[in-house]
């Protein structure tokens, strides 16, 4: 099937003819990732006409106990039919696809669990309207389509030909914000230990503030503690002509991917096989940030608030897209849904040929395999920034 590298080679037979004949039903539960899955597979097998077909649909929902804001929320899909024409080819076409969104939980500080009496602690959610939101969310479509042509002429000779198409978006939401304060709850800001360190050379000896957030976090106060959803939307409604200082971006990698392997097999001898194939990998994977939600606000600056600090007096290098701003002289107003920050293709083409003879005689088997491949990537700017 490959060449492989030290690890192997993994092969996985997706053609409908491959799958087991009938129906199957299953239920799983008591799981770390989700409570329940569900899950439906029915193959007809093959056909007295030649035809096949199978299809499986599954769904994952539901989070865990022990930590706060994570929740799964997973679909799947497959869907193949094949056809077998004479007794020499086989024709299949297969699609699959796993869409879905599960929220995250993010890492934190020991002083925070401590400070919690929670080592699951999870500083991406917070109540809005009474309701547990998230703001790491990570949501994924990207359904493969593949046509798969087989030709068998004889039994001691097969070839193989495979064209494999991904596509689609996968993307994690995070929280952004522009001339506000930093708005995560376990920033280092917002924790007793940047208040008082007994060290004087620190100058950080406000013990008011410390006693203060102290008293906060072990109460578990949840303005305080959890992402304070309804004041950053009232931060939001109060700005000065409705420019939103907080956000929710969605960070997406997002790719086009088409492919294309040919194997072959020959049984030359009854002691000697040769194996061998040629692969190609076209891919075009778009780096970008997304608007996914101006919370309450009507529109996001497309600045680069980093270069900000540094050149605050230079209106041109701070800005996060140089061209819209040369063309209208002021920079980007964001809405929800338009791309900002970045957006950049990263570009692999990729071929390889190869060739494995096995030589087997009584309990003696010996291999010798060559492998020859080229691999050209780059990346292409799509966003010229200000710094740049």
């Amino acid at each position: 099937y490959g060449f492989g590298g030290y690890n192997g080679v993994t092969n996985i037979h997706a053609t409908p003819s491959s799958v087991r004949t009938g129906w199957r039903f299953s239920a799983l539960s008591n799981s770390a990732l989700y409570r329940l899955r569900l899950m439906a597979t029915y193959a007809s097998g093959e056909l007295d006409n030649g035809w096949s077909y199978a299809f499986n649909v599954s769904a994952r929902v539901g989070g865990n106990d022990w930590v706060k804001g994570v929740y799964y929320r997973n679909f799947a899909y497959y869907a193949g039919v094949e056809k077998k024409i004479g007794d020499a080819h086989r024709l299949s076409l297969v699609t699959f696809a796993a869409p879905g969104q599960r929220g995250a939980q993010n890492a934190s500080t020991q002083e925070v669990y401590d400070l919690m009496g929670d080592n699951m602690y999870n500083s991406n959610w917070g109540y809005q309207n009474g309701k547990v939101r998230n703001a790491r969310v990570r949501k994924t479509f990207e359904p493969v389509t593949m046509l798969k042509y087989t030709a068998t002429p004889n039994e001691n000779a097969e070839a193989v030909i495979t064209v494999l198409w991904r596509t689609g978006k996968n993307g994690y939401t995070a929280m952004d914000w522009y001339d506000a304060a930093d708005p995560r709850p376990d920033y280092y800001r917002n924790l007793p230990s940047y208040f008082w360190v007994e060290n004087e050379d620190y100058d950080r000896l406000n013990k008011e503030k410390y006693h203060w957030a102290k008293d906060v976090w072990e109460h578990h106060l949840p303005e305080y503690t959890h992402l304070d959803w309804d004041r950053l939307y009232n931060v939001n409604y109060n700005s000065a002509d409705g420019r939103s200082k907080y956000a929710v971006e969605e960070r997406r990698v997002d790719q086009n991917d088409l492919n294309l392997a040919a194997t072959f097999k020959w049984n030359a001898h009854r002691n000697f096989t040769l194996n061998g194939g040629l692969n190609y990998k076209w891919n075009r994977t778009e780096n970008f940030k997304t608007m996914d939600d101006l919370l309450g606000g009507s529109y996001y600056m497309n600045i680069d608030q980093f270069a900000e600090r540094d050149f605050a007096a230079s209106e041109a290098l701070i800005q996060n897209d140089l061209d819209y701003w040369m063309a209208n002289g002021v920079a980007e107003k964001i809405g929800e849904g338009g791309k900002y920050g970045y957006d950049y293709l990263a570009q692999i083409r990729r071929a390889e040929v190869w060739a494995n003879g096995t030589f087997r005689k009584g309990g003696f088997a010996a291999n010798l395999a060559l492998s020859a491949g080229y691999d050209r990537f780059w990346r292409e700017g799509l966003m010229r920034k200000g710094l740049f």
